[in-house]
């Protein structure tokens, strides 16, 4: 049960989040609004480990793993999402993003060596293909010219980045480093990142006096980055990444009510066939049946995810 209030937790949290981006473009070069996210996401929870006494000493070893989850979670692949929407709609990003769940099936195979269930497997794909459907219509006019097939590899790589970043999580925690302060440290190497990338691109460090924009990256720093990547990140250390990873199938859907409700978005049958798929998979990936493993004594235990 617990499983399952973090994951919808994380869904119901980053399918709001994307409303929030919108509402941060514009005055704010991107580069420069995620430098100011994970900076004050960083020093809030940097405040928050003193508070508690939290161990903040690792190994130079760790730290090498913490950049990296900075690089590929924490900075990075937001920059290739945020730069698709120039040359994508934003349903085909969703759609190209949501392409996290088998790519962390396939990660999780080639570095852990974890072979992916049927069911997993099965309920990821038909995930996607409920999400392509929700967003047909938009996949219906797109036009694969050269503007369109850049933005596309620009989703792909951002979404790989994202995915590789589950597999760094997956090592911290095999290693058993704890969760709160390994994340701080890793979006403290996040927001370094980028503030190399726009000092090497001459951003303007704008600090707009736009009342929606504040509203909007505080919503981003406390629901997005602290409360979102730490519920994300605790359900790959419970679940797995390739389970976690199907909770972004499933936040457009959220995405969707949330543009019902702000931006006047009306339901056709085509959006309920996609929903409908979307939980199906859902519910393949999260639940399986009990298994019953038999000891030499004859014991029984009922084993179930």
């Amino acid at each position: 049960m617990k499983n399952l209030f973090i994951y919808l937790a994380t869904v119901f949290i980053w399918g709001t989040t994307w409303l929030a981006i919108k509402l941060q473009l514009g005055d704010v070069s991107p580069e420069v609004s995620i430098f100011y996210r994970f900076l004050f996401a960083f020093s809030l929870l940097l405040v928050f480990c003193k508070i508690k006494g939290m161990n903040l000493k690792f190994r130079f070893k760790d730290h090498v793993f913490f950049f990296l989850l900075g690089l590929c979670m924490f900075s990075v692949h937001l920059l290739f999402i945020y730069t698709a929407s120039l040359y994508l709609i934003s349903g085909m990003v969703s759609i190209l993003f949501s392409l996290v769940s088998l790519f962390n099936i396939l990660n999780s195979f080639l570095i852990f060596k974890k072979k992916p269930e049927i069911q997993v497997l099965f309920g990821a794909c038909l995930g996607l293909a409920g999400t392509v459907v929700f967003f047909w219509d938009e996949v219906g006019h797109l036009s694969f010219q050269s503007q369109a097939i850049l933005g596309a590899g620009y989703a792909l790589i951002g979404t790989l980045l994202f995915s590789l970043g589950n597999m760094v999580s997956m090592r911290n925690i095999q290693h058993k480093l704890p969760l709160i302060p390994s994340t701080t440290l890793s979006m403290g190497y996040g927001a370094s990142i980028m503030l190399v990338f726009c000092l090497l691109n001459n951003a303007s460090f704008t600090l707009p006096t736009n009342a929606i924009y504040w509203g909007s990256l505080l919503y981003l720093v406390f629901i997005g980055s602290i409360a979102g990547f730490l519920c994300f990140l605790s359900l790959v250390s419970r679940i797995g990444p390739a389970k976690a990873g199907y909770a972004t199938v499933f936040f457009p859907i959220i995405a969707l009510f949330v543009s019902m409700l702000f931006e006047n978005y009306s339901l056709s049958l085509t959006d309920l066939i996609g929903i409908g798929c979307v939980f199906a998979g859902n519910f393949l990936v999260m639940f399986k049946k009990k298994t019953v493993l038999t000891f030499n004594s004859g014991e029984k235990l009922a084993n179930e995810n």
